[in-house]
């Protein structure tokens, strides 16, 4: 195991990924819900749907759907979605390094890692929302700008997918790993 992945297991404290989890999750929490307040004026779409408009024209129908207190709702979601990423990125980074903690054999090496992809979704996120922003009326949508917004929010949600599947599968697998010694 290299140098800077033993040191990641025992640094930073317990104490502070669990301040971080603690900080992190009323954060999202409170977001979510204005998030989920905004999306009311994006019905019958949310703003997820407009990450993965891909064309011009799909979205210029949600624009049109929106009308401007929806494209204002939408405008906010994306700049809220700001203040969002560095409470994900943070909250899957502590977990991810707390499972890697609690893992053995050749999951524990891999949570480092795994633990840097919440940034890095974050950084797709933060590109994402430059794109979907430069998007919105009175500008003209673009289906290349479009394009590269919904790949960046596929990578997004699949860096966080794995990271989720790692924080759940790894201290599982021990658990299971050490169950099977017991009995």
């Amino acid at each position: 195991m290299s140098e800077a992945v033993q040191r990641s297991l025992s640094s930073p404290s317990r104490t502070t990924l669990t301040t971080v989890i603690f900080v992190a999750i009323p954060a999202l929490v409170g977001l979510t819900f204005g998030f989920n307040v905004l999306n009311r004026s994006l019905a019958p779409y949310t703003i997820v749907d407009y990450e993965f408009a891909w064309t011009a024209e799909r979205a210029a129908t949600m624009f049109a759907q929106w009308g401007e207190l929806g494209v204002s709702a939408a405008r906010l979601s994306l700049w809220l979605d700001f203040v969002y990423i560095p409470a994900y990125a943070l909250l899957s980074w502590a977990l991810a390094l707390l499972a890697a903690r609690a893992a053995m054999g050749r999951w524990q090496p891999v949570g480092p890692w795994v633990a840097l992809l919440p940034f890095l979704a974050g950084m797709c996120d933060a590109v994402e929302n430059l794109a979907l922003l430069s998007n919105l009326p009175p500008l003209s949508p673009s289906t290349t700008t479009l394009s590269g917004a919904g790949a960046c929010a596929a990578v997004k949600f699949g860096l966080l997918f794995l990271v989720w599947a790692y924080t759940l599968i790894a201290p599982l697998a021990a658990w299971v790993h050490n169950a099977r010694r017991v009995i």
